[in-house]
């Protein structure tokens, strides 16, 4: 027994194309067709947060340094993929953490002397197209020169249908199902209702269950 379902590209393919036109087997062509679908329909669900493609980054400050690539021109720990958001940031002094305040574009270049030095108590991150850029403020000192940063990463797209799913078992449903109903357009099709009532609760049931559990404080009057 096992607890993990695998699944391949090449099966979420043929999946949803029979789901699409029962009995017919998927053609090479209609591979590549509904792999493009496929592609374009998970980067947009990025939009939605996906809890396992958020990681830790530790960051090592340079004092009087305002900001740092973060991609494939990044440097040491920042030379990764591009993130499309940050999440949070913590600063690290002393074994102590300490939240960081995330702040909008307008608010960092409305900040005065930009690299004046002292412990991190803002930051900024602006994702842009190939690497984003990590402003921070205060640059950090002698004493604060660590900074844990929790990125949204973006979802790998498949080259082709040889690759591994960038996703966990339990979005093969959706995923399949979602494609279906995508897809079916471009071979002149529309899926039956109850494929695209599947389509539509599991999607809504997975984007529920991969959001980031948070505490609610209520204030008494």
């Amino acid at each position: 027994m096992s607890t993990v379902l695998t699944t391949t590209t090449t099966n979420i393919l043929n999946d949803a194309f029979m789901l699409i036109v029962p009995g017919e087997k998927i053609s090479p062509k209609e591979s590549a067709d509904l792999l493009r679908v496929l592609n374009m329909m998970l980067k947009g669900w990025q939009a939605n947060g996906n809890l396992w493609k958020i990681a830790d980054v530790t960051v090592t400050l340079t004092a009087g340094t305002a900001s740092y690539q973060v991609g494939p021109a990044g440097a040491g720990t920042l030379l990764r993929v591009r993130p499309l958001q940050l999440k949070y940031a913590i600063r690290t002094s002393g074994g102590i953490d300490i939240p960081v305040e995330i702040i909008s574009r307008q608010e960092y270049k409305e900040l005065p002397n930009k690299t004046q030095k002292g412990p991190v108590v803002s930051v900024c991150y602006d994702p842009q197209l190939t690497n984003g850029v990590l402003y921070v403020w205060y640059t950090g000192d002698t004493n604060n020169t660590t900074l844990i940063c929790t990125f949204a990463d973006p979802l790998d797209i498949q080259d082709s249908s040889e690759d591994a799913p960038d996703f966990p078992d339990e979005w093969i449903e959706p995923i399949t199902y979602n494609l279906a109903v995508r897809g079916a357009p471009l071979f002149g099709r529309s899926v039956p209702q109850e494929v695209a009532a599947i389509a539509g609760d599991s999607l809504a049931r997975m984007i529920e269950f991969d959001s980031e559990a948070v505490s609610i404080s209520f204030n008494r009057r």
